[in-house]
Order: structure tokens, then sequence, then C-alpha cells
């Protein structure tokens, strides 16, 4: 069984037109950033900062929790209204989730390892 001793933390930035903003802007901008699968074995974090709205396509299942602000998020027909500390689960497969900051929100992802 593998160590599990860090985690892959990548920091997304997406600007008001839903694009990835590489530079973060203002108080909130990231205070560490850990990347690579061979750090962490196990599994994969990113936070991603919403600053207009995006619409995100995983191939993988994945764990979403609302650390900041709050959003709208739709897929597969339904709506949800998300606030701090709200998480939900996306299953593989659920196809594009669109999400509406009101005004910004941040996100933290879980995702299972890279496979090898």
């Amino acid at each position: 069984m593998a160590q599990c001793p860090r985690v892959d933390y990548r920091n997304t930035w997406y600007n008001a037109v839903g694009q990835v903003d590489n530079l973060p802007h203002g108080p909130t901008a990231p205070l560490t950033t850990s990347s690579g699968p061979e750090r962490t074995p196990c599994f994969r974090v990113r936070q991603s900062h919403l600053r207009g709205p995006v619409t995100k396509a995983e191939n993988t299942a994945h764990i979403v929790i609302v650390t900041d602000g709050a959003c709208q998020a739709s897929a597969g027909g339904e709506t949800h209204h998300l606030r701090p500390y709200d998480k939900f689960f996306c299953p593989a497969g659920l196809g594009p989730v669109n999400f509406q900051p009101a005004p910004t929100a941040t996100l933290l992802e879980c995702y299972p390892p890279i496979p090898e």
C-alpha cells in the first residue's frame, strides 16, 4: 500500500469570463502550492477560485467543497445553490458542470490519483 504523506495541491484561478487566469489577484492569493503525483500517490486536490461563470467537465469522479463565497452549480438538469462548507459528489461521466459564482467562490476539489 502506498504511503500518503502529502497532498498534490494546485490552485486554478478563473477570470470573469470563465477562462483560466494563472495570475492571482487581490488578497486571496494562494499561500502554498505543491504539485506532482510523485509527492502524493493517494489523491489529488485542486483549489479553484471563480470570479465569473465557469463550465468544468472532468472525466473522473471527485468531491467538491465550497470553502469561500457562494455559487450556483448546474448539471444533469439540476441546479443547487451552494455556500461555504457545502459539499457534493460528481460521479464520473456526469458531463459538464456549470458554476455561477455570486460574486466569487472558492472550491476545493478532491480527485483520485492519476492512473499509472
